[in-house]
């Protein structure tokens, strides 16, 4: 049933070309939005500042699913969420 309902390979598909301004001006838009340094870690100003107490931390670790793939850090999380 599949295979009938396939295209055909000689199928044309029509396709709009963008210029390549169009392409700088996009990727320099999205670049223009990544955030700084200071603007990741919250040292803006004081009321935009992020706290992030060691309870909570602890109980997402906690709260990881077992026997999955680790990271690019290779710690798996069985080890992250080990409870002492």
């Amino acid at each position: 049933m599949i295979r009938n309902r396939r295209k055909d390979i000689n199928e044309n598909y029509t396709t709009t070309k963008i210029s390549a301004e169009d392409w700088y001006k996009h990727f320099k838009n999205m670049y223009d939005q990544i955030p700084t340094g200071d603007e990741l870690t919250g040292r803006q100003t004081e009321e935009n500042t992020i706290r992030i107490e060691t309870e909570d931390i602890m109980k997402a670790l906690k709260n990881l699913r077992g026997r999955k793939a680790p990271g690019l850090d290779g710690i798996p999380n069985e080890l992250l969420g080990a409870r002492n």
